[in-house]
């Protein structure tokens, strides 16, 4: 299974993800706040990060570009899961790096289903899958502009 380092500063989510992803056999760290979340994935780098977004100091956004600056990115795969679901933060979130994005009010299922996503492709799949998607907001952008009400 997995090595997870679950990052969220509501200590009920933090627990909960925690519980349940240890009963699903992954080996489960955790993390209150970006900076030490930042410090352990140096120190030993895990498979996967659960990360929230919105949290107080660093938040995820920072986190993800710290990632990609550090390189810790090309070898860590995240699931951002965050109560920010407007498309906007869905998109910020898609270009500071995150692979799949859950929001909150979440059930495990959905939480576990993204998980295992994430788990079985590639992290070069992910990127292209991020990039597609990035592409495809672009273009729903455009058209939006272009024939507003009408679409």
């Amino acid at each position: 299974m997995a090595r997870i380092l679950v990052v969220d500063d509501n200590d009920d989510v933090r627990q909960l993800v925690s519980t349940v992803l240890t009963q699903e056999g992954h080996k489960v760290a955790s993390a209150s706040e970006g900076r030490s979340a930042l410090a352990t994935m140096r120190a030993n780098p895990p498979d996967i990060v659960i990360l929230d977004i919105m949290m107080p100091e660093t938040d995820g956004y920072t986190v993800l570009k710290t990632m990609v600056a550090e390189g810790l990115k090309r070898r860590i795969k995240v699931l951002v899961l965050t109560a920010k679901s407007d498309e906007a933060d869905w998109l910020r979130g898609y270009r500071a790096g995150a692979d799949h994005y859950v929001t909150k009010p979440f059930t495990m299922h959905e939480l576990l289903k993204g998980l295992k996503e994430i788990q079985r492709m590639t992290l070069d799949q992910l990127r292209q899958r991020r990039e597609g998607e990035l592409e495809r907001a672009k273009l729903l952008s455009k058209l939006e502009s272009s024939f507003g009400d009408l679409i």
